[in-house]
């Protein structure tokens, strides 16, 4: 499994019955996670110091419960390669915040190749190929199996893992989707 596990402004700090209790920042947020289906103890004091809750409704959808949340905010991410990136987040209606946590270890993996082809004189030639499976379900295999057909002619190999983020409060990771990777030779 690939861990998005490098993260300062971000962290899963807690998961329990359907919710994942997040960090970005300094703001709190509960949002519903489908991944989560085991009932633990909300012993974490977080639980009730909440900036924001997103309630999934039975017919669908839901709605956005603010205690204390600016209308948008930022978060950095620092790459390995000693470059920073930052990101504007705001809450959607549809529970997003405009960013999926679990993509830097994508960000990571994609920032070194990028810098190396730049250092050695490949800034032009083709690198690599992402693709990201998140609400499909696709398991890696599956990845592995398209990406290998679609990009077959060309000289490089593919990798496809699950991605995760740790949880802080009881080192297990939750599932976030899977990736799978192409590279050139």
């Amino acid at each position: 499994m690939w861990l998005a596990d490098r993260r300062k402004d971000y962290e899963v700090i807690d998961c329990c019955d359907g919710e994942k209790l997040e960090r970005w920042k300094k703001y709190i947020l509960l949002r519903p996670d489908s991944q989560v289906i085991w009932s633990t103890p909300k012993q974490n004091k977080n639980w009730k110091k909440l900036n924001g809750h997103y309630h999934r409704s039975a017919k669908g959808g839901g709605e956005w419960e603010f205690f204390d949340l600016p209308q948008e905010w930022t978060i950095n991410y620092t790459l390995p390669i000693d470059k920073e990136l930052t990101f504007h987040l705001k809450p959607f209606s549809f529970k997003h915040t405009g960013l999926f946590p679990e993509q830097a270890a994508n960000w990571d993996w994609f920032s070194q190749k990028i810098e190396k082809a730049v250092k050695s004189g490949l800034g032009d030639a083709p690198l690599f190929f992402l693709i990201n499976s998140y609400t499909t379900g696709l398991q890696p295999a599956v990845l592995n199996y398209m990406i290998s057909t679609v990009l077959k002619k060309y000289d490089g190999f593919v990798t496809a893992e699950e991605i995760g983020i740790p949880v802080s409060s009881n080192r297990l990771v939750l599932p976030c989707g899977a990736s799978g990777r192409w590279e050139h030779n």
